[in-house]
């Protein structure tokens, strides 16, 4: 039975949004049969053709088409709106929580980087101008005349609404998936999210579906695509395709444009440590467990983990220099102490989660590891590319495991995509 169902308010629209959904069985309806005629299918589209009726109408048609095709095995609901935020959205976003009736959260947002349709501060811009200032302002049937998202939206609903704002958008899946759990607790069921670039559309699918909660997306088309990626593609693939760990202690530049490099070119997913907390005994051990439940929780949605530090990302990483000043130890000390943690950390999901392949970068990490899984050797197979070679484990629990080691100084922006590659076909 069909995992995905779109809801457009016209043909369009509904054609538009499915066509996103690669390499699944797909069928836009144009006419509203029994839900078992389409049982073979992964995702169905159909159209209430509302979006120039009254409120009251388009929320009764979406109310009354979501129940007659919702069934329990639904990952990903989508009210498809209008990239230009045409028609009834807030009532329609409205009839399809009413008939889904479980108290969701509906994600929303106009965005669609690629075609120009951004949104910040909940404003949307089309090619970098306020949608209000463009052609859509005097369109003969539905003209828009605010920009401003939430405003537009709480005219129709009686929802409780809220903004993602983009400086959240911009962080992780991690921060933006507890943001959405805050918000939810408090009474919002509407959440309007920034959107300006396709990395924004990957951090927040990847967020509702850490979130666990109950949800419709309203967009047309890059998040319900997304999601749908994540939550049905991946999940029909994840059997059958090897799982690789990315364990990463260095921070050099070459490193973070290698990650960001992966990050955007594959469905990846990504687990931030902190550092500091690797470093002080009090908070070592939640720290080493915060990180394995993270990575055991990404590989029932990811095939590839990429484990890395958060001073990656920081605007103003922490100076290690100062910290061993201050405790009276070296940065060599505090650097052991931080890939002991990884090593550890490492360890433990191996023996929770069945790896097929591991890189490691930075030599400190990759002895550490190594000597944490009692493997007293490599079994050197070839060279992947210049100073970065491919090995086997020798001795240990995890004798024979895939290994890709490279310093953290080494290769191109495009070398971690290579070697994750590699392991994959082994």
């Amino acid at each position: 039975m069909y995992r995905c169902l779109i809801v457009a308010d016209d043909l369009t629209g509904a054609n538009a949004s499915i066509s996103l959904l690669k390499n699944l069985k797909i069928t836009t309806l144009l006419e509203l049969n029994d839900k078992n005629l389409y049982k073979d299918y992964d995702a169905i589209s159909c159209s209430t053709e509302s979006r120039g009726i009254s409120e009251t109408d388009a929320y009764n048609k979406v109310f009354n088409i979501t129940k007659k095709y919702m069934h329990n095995d639904i990952a990903v609901y989508n009210k498809r709106i209008d990239s230009t935020m045409r028609g009834n959205i807030g009532a329609e976003i409205d009839g399809m929580l009413d008939a889904l009736g479980d108290d969701r959260l509906a994600i929303v947002s106009p965005g669609y980087p690629s075609a120009g349709r951004t949104v910040v501060g909940g404003y949307l811009l089309v090619n970098g101008i306020l949608v209000e200032d463009t052609e859509m302002a005097v369109d003969s049937k539905n003209p828009i005349k605010i920009s401003n998202c939430i405003e537009l939206i709480k005219y129709q609903s009686k929802r409780k609404i809220t903004s993602l704002e983009i400086d959240i958008v911009r962080t992780s899946s991690k921060v933006i998936s507890k943001y959405i759990k805050d918000k939810y607790d408090k009474g919002f069921r509407i959440i309007v999210c920034d959107m300006v670039n396709q990395n924004h559309v990957k951090n927040i699918s990847e967020a509702i579906l850490e979130s666990k909660i109950k949800f419709i997306v309203a967009d047309p088309s890059p998040l319900t695509a997304k999601i749908s990626e994540l939550s049905i593609m991946n999940k029909q693939k994840i059997n059958k395709s090897k799982k690789i760990l990315c364990a990463i202690g260095s921070i050099s530049h070459t490193t973070a444009l290698q990650v960001k490099t992966l990050y955007s070119n594959k469905t990846v997913g990504l687990i931030r440590f902190r550092p500091e907390n690797l470093i002080d005994s009090s908070l070592q051990e939640k720290e080493i467990n915060n990180i394995v439940n993270e990575v055991i929780n990404k590989f029932e949605t990811f095939n590839i983990c990429i484990l890395v530090s958060e001073n990656l990302y920081r605007d103003k990483p922490l100076d290690f220099d100062e910290i061993a000043l201050l405790s009276k130890t070296d940065i060599e000390y505090l650097s052991n102490l931080i890939n002991e943690g990884i090593a550890v950390s490492i360890e433990k999901i191996l023996e929770k989660v069945k790896i097929d392949g591991l890189y490691t970068s930075g030599g400190d990490t990759t002895i550490k590891i190594c000597s944490q899984l009692n493997s007293y050797s490599l079994d050197i197979q070839c060279s992947v590319f210049p100073l970065v070679v491919y090995a086997k484990l020798n001795g240990g629990k995890y004798q024979g495991l895939d290994l890709i080691t490279k310093g953290g100084g080494v290769g191109d922006a495009e070398s971690l995509i290579k070697c994750v590659d590699f392991l994959i076909q082994k």
